[in-house]
């Protein structure tokens, strides 16, 4: 976790602007959504257990900074 953490820190100070490991877990949903994945697979990845807490990743698509 500490590895993730400090590789985060190091993107943040490259690109100029705060990224934080919890943004990579938005990002990945974000993309896999966009991309067609079904919202259950995604849902699987992220270890939910309720479907409505991925369903929150449907309306964040725009408000959202995907890292590419």
């Amino acid at each position: 976790r500490r590895k993730i953490q400090k590789e985060a820190q190091r993107i943040s100070k490259e690109m100029g602007r705060r990224i934080t490991p919890h943004i990579f877990r938005h990002s990945f949903a974000i993309k896999l959504l966009s991309d067609g994945t079904p919202i259950t697979l995604v849902q699987a990845l992220l270890g939910h257990s309720n479907l409505n807490t991925t369903a929150v990743y449907t309306r964040m698509k725009s408000d959202m900074i995907v890292l590419r």
